[in-house]
């Protein structure tokens, strides 16, 4: 099993100690001796060596095109005033949010819908 003592020979160690003060990265010390980048980081480390940083090189911002579109308007048809329903009678459009939700009080004609929500719920394609 490798220790800390002999998973680092001499030689190697002495070659990066001599690369780190040529101004060489971990990147570029790599490349040069058969250890990874984070192998030389981790070793620096526990000699308390610090290694010189590398500044990456500003991008420039690039524009992206995107598309704009019109929002399309769906104005609610105003609920008739007419006899109450049994449940499911009705048309399953929901108004409003949380604890303020109810049901459009038109009689479901096509489905789960009155006409007009049916209208705004299936839309064919064409």
């Amino acid at each position: 099993m490798r220790t800390a003592e002999n998973a680092w020979p001499l030689e190697i160690s002495m070659k990066v100690q001599q690369l780190i003060i040529n101004g060489m990265t971990a990147e570029q010390i790599s490349h040069e001796v058969p250890k990874s980048r984070s192998a030389i980081l981790g070793w620096a480390w526990r000699k308390k060596i610090t290694l010189p940083r590398v500044k990456k090189p500003f991008t420039e911002n690039v524009q992206v095109k995107v598309a704009i579109t019109q929002p399309v308007i769906i104005k609610n048809e105003p609920v008739s005033q007419q006899e109450p329903l049994k449940a499911f009678q009705t048309c399953q459009w929901l108004f409003g949010e949380a604890r303020n939700r109810h049901f459009c009080t038109n009689k479901a004609t096509h489905g789960s819908w009155c006409e007009g929500h049916h209208r705004q719920v299936y839309v064919v394609k064409g």
